[in-house]
């Protein structure tokens, strides 16, 4: 399995680092744009559902390789990872247009998801396997992220923000426990990472995971208001 590994080390904002930002931006307006475009409902739907077979379809045979007696090693492998089981409520989204699974999806990808494509912890640059993994499945969250919120237009309320807030706190006490079990680190809840991502900036275990989560929960707030204020103008228009 040679093809999955490169002797170049992953640089900060490298040349492979901003290539990989650049796709993601030119992807996730590209595909909003072009679904907004369509003028009828049936090819609608067919986008969205191509989209969530393309990322079950990509991202599913990634965590299988992870998954495989070659490639397993049980602190990186299972898809605990918020980007896992984001990419995976993301095609749900897709599918069922559930506005709960859309939102999680929204307030996710925006913020953890992004900040880490900014940051990433990765020891090697493209075309390594973890390379591809990494930024195929961070970048599937973005763009879904968007296409769901601007595309299809399942909109953030202060219903569904508080939703999320407790979903995903349970979602991290949860891996706490898996963490507790198995002696891993999934979530970055049970101590800090390797330095080099944003997590340096927010204080010693385990404040750097209360520091996390009253800045997601600002920023998601602040990713909802003016969806609700949008939503209120439409209301009062009618």
């Amino acid at each position: 399995m040679d093809w999955l590994w490169t002797q170049e080390h992953f640089a900060l904002f490298g040349t492979s680092h901003v290539a990989a930002l650049a796709i993601t931006a030119v992807l996730a307006v590209g595909i909003t744009l072009e679904r907004r475009a369509l003028p009828a409902r049936r090819p609608r739907t067919r986008l969205d559902r191509a989209l969530a077979i393309a990322v079950l379809v990509v991202q599913g045979t990634m965590t299988l390789i992870m998954l495989s007696p070659g490639m397993f090693v049980l602190r990186r492998s299972l898809p605990l990872q918020i980007c896992d089981i984001g990419w995976m409520i993301g095609v749900y989204a897709l599918w069922t247009k559930r506005r709960w699974a859309a939102a999680t999806v929204y307030y996710w990808g925006l913020t953890a998801t992004a900040l880490a494509m900014l940051t990433p912890e990765l020891p090697e640059a493209f075309p390594s396997f973890w390379f591809l993994m990494f930024f195929f499945g961070h970048a599937a969250l973005v763009v879904m992220a968007v296409y769901l919120v601007w595309g299809v237009g399942l909109r953030p309320t202060w219903r569904l923000y508080r939703q999320t807030v407790m979903f995903t706190i349970g979602y991290a006490l949860f891996v706490y426990g898996v963490n507790a079990v198995m002696g891993t680190n999934y979530f970055c809840v049970s101590r800090k990472p390797p330095p080099g991502t944003m997590l340096d900036y927010f204080g010693p275990y385990p404040m750097h995971v209360f520091v996390s989560a009253g800045i997601a929960i600002v920023a998601w707030a602040m990713l909802t208001w003016p969806w609700q204020s949008f939503n209120v103008a439409v209301a009062e228009h009618e």
